[in-house]
């Protein structure tokens, strides 16, 4: 039998999707929606569609329009309004339908394809999934402060968890990052012997620290339920500080994920072009590799190509990574695994986890997760 607090599902009928609905999720970058332009989406196992209504405001509403279940992305924006392609049945922001220009007799008072509560911050899209009034949208201050705000988002083909185990996991870097070490992490106190893992429950989730045998010591925060959060010295020019990330790993399905992920650059003024001009730079190299980022990939897992060849490549770090945890497979089968002292921080995320699950089950109270006011630091390099 399935076991019924599996930490890694996402399904509405699962423990552990109830418990991911009791959160906001970013559902796409703020710039990848333009104005009068929709697109379907998957998140949680569930297909919706999000629009941006010429009025600039973005909203997510059913998949299908209810007539003949066309595809609802591929209709037309009116206002804050979406039109199916089909025979122009028309619905508002709320998923209710408002127009039934085919109909000699509209019954549309009687159709909602349902809405989700939905605001932008940050730079992203974010959506409330669950039941009822959704509770306030967490701010996060740090990163409202002065300097410059890059996101970025990705898609990997297997269940999120595989990427939160990634985090906290300083025993991989030597390994799965031995190929981009020289180039990406030099000086960040990574690439010398391996370290002891721990973890500490915090208010916010879990602090996980590696200590090395020379004294130095590098603490990255893993925020609840699916969040994490490290700063880093900056490889781009014209930075004044350390750069921030905040980033979410969100299911797409049980097999699937994407991460939506903010950067804060501490960056003067004068220096925003050369780091616009670097940035623009390392995308021109991506674009123009003659095999794209997901087809290396694949033939990496296929055996049709290594790592080894892949050295030089401005993507090395994502195949690494994506190489490591596509490698354990669409979803990995937890009670497969043999874990050691290295997986402290995994192990106590699960634990914290599967805690919140039968309180949840049990109709016990949650943990209220709260948001660190400041910016947290990463201790160490």
């Amino acid at each position: 039998m399935d076991d019924p607090f599996a930490p890694h599902l996402c399904g509405a009928d699962t423990w552990a999707g109830k418990y991911l609905r009791h959160f906001w999720h970013p559902v796409a970058l703020s710039k990848d929606l333009t104005a009068g332009r929709a697109k379907p989406i998957r998140v949680l196992g569930e297909e919706f569609t999000l629009y941006r209504g010429t009025t600039g405001v973005a909203h997510v509403v059913g998949y299908a329009c209810a007539h003949r279940c066309t595809k609802l992305s591929v209709g037309t924006i009116e206002g804050d309004h979406i039109r199916c392609t089909y025979h122009g049945w028309m619905y508002d922001a709320a998923g209710q339908c408002i127009e039934q220009p085919s109909e000699p007799e509209p019954f549309a008072h009687k159709i909602n394809i349902g809405a989700l509560p939905t605001q932008e911050y940050l730079g992203l899209i974010f959506c409330w999934f669950g039941a009822g009034t959704p509770p306030p949208l967490p701010k996060y201050p740090g990163f409202e402060r002065d300097g410059m705000l890059d996101n970025s988002t990705y898609v990997r083909q297997c269940n999120y968890y595989q990427n939160l185990d990634n985090h906290g996991d300083s025993a991989h870097v030597p390994y799965t990052h031995r190929l981009s070490l020289h180039k990406s992490m030099t000086g960040r106190g990574q690439n010398h012997a391996m370290p002891t893992v721990s973890g500490e429950e915090k208010p916010y989730g879990i602090a996980s620290t590696a200590s090395w045998p020379d004294g130095r010591t590098r603490t990255i925060h893993l925020l609840m339920p699916n969040m994490n959060y490290f700063n880093v010295p900056s490889d781009m020019p014209g930075e004044t500080g350390w750069v921030d990330h905040l980033a979410w790993r969100v299911p797409i399905d049980d097999e699937s994920h994407y991460s939506c992920t903010i950067e804060q650059h501490h960056i003067s003024d004068e220096s925003r072009r050369r780091y616009d001009d670097e940035k623009r730079r390392i995308q021109e190299a991506i674009a123009r590799l003659e095999i794209g980022t997901r087809r290396m990939l694949d033939m990496i897992l296929a055996g049709e190509a290594s790592l080894d060849d892949c050295a030089d490549r401005p993507d090395i770090v994502t195949l690494e990574d994506g190489v490591a945890q596509e490698g354990q497979g669409r979803s990995v089968v937890h009670s497969a695994e043999h874990l050691g002292r290295s997986d402290a921080t995994l192990i106590l995320r699960r634990k914290i986890h599967l805690r919140e699950l039968r309180a949840l089950a049990e109709g016990r109270p949650l943990k209220e997760w709260t948001v660190p006011e400041t910016q947290l630091v990463t201790t160490g390099v």
